[in-house]
């Protein structure tokens, strides 16, 4: 009888594993989900308004020089180029079905994960080098008539915001966005554990 009662002390005492409720779990990866959608959609309509004022500036000024054209036309092409790798990253998210098995989830997760590091590094840095370029090649003709202190000024200004959006925002934005992923991502595994 005593190895009866040592088993049922060693059983009271173990600490109780709380199953996941599947439903919760799945409710929540939808509402990041729903987030990480929302936020890109804001910055595409941004963006999109952006490409919309340039077009409107270089349509309406007659510029002399061929590089504002060509700076302006990088600008535009970079925005638009970017525009339709952020659309991508929503449609991908979109396409996820959470009610699938959640072995599937987390693939299609982790697909997009990757995607999302590589936009976050290599093409915001083909972002932000695009940008800067065609500034410097508009900016040649528009700031001619400026005084030189006003052009260091104006440029000092202009790329240390690039800079600081580059590496300070940008580097907060990102972390946020993996933040969210792996939430999702690590939600779900233990729910597939604990399923198993």
């Amino acid at each position: 009888m005593k190895n009866f009662e040592d088993i049922a002390t060693v059983w009271n005492h173990q600490k109780t594993h709380e199953v996941p409720n599947a439903s919760k779990v799945i409710a929540d990866a939808k509402v990041i989900g729903k987030k990480i959608i929302r936020q890109i959609t804001i910055q595409i309509a941004t963006l999109v308004a952006t490409v919309v004022v340039i077009s409107y500036i270089v349509i309406s000024i007659d510029f002399k020089s061929v590089w504002t054209y060509v700076g302006s036309g990088i600008i535009l092409f970079t925005i638009l180029a970017f525009v339709g790798i952020r659309f991508y990253q929503s449609q991908q998210m979109r396409r996820i079905d959470f009610l699938q098995a959640p072995t599937e989830v987390i693939g299609q997760l982790e697909t997009y994960y990757r995607f999302q590091h590589l936009v976050a590094t290599k093409v915001m840095f083909g972002y932000f080098i695009g940008l800067n370029l065609g500034m410097l090649l508009y900016f040649i003709e528009v700031m001619k008539p400026m005084p030189l202190w006003a052009i260091v000024v104006f440029l000092i200004i202009c790329f240390g915001w690039m800079i600081f959006s580059y590496f300070v925002i940008g580097k907060k934005q990102k972390q946020k966005e993996y933040a969210n992923t792996e939430a999702m991502i690590k939600g779900l595994k233990q729910l597939e554990e604990e399923l198993k």
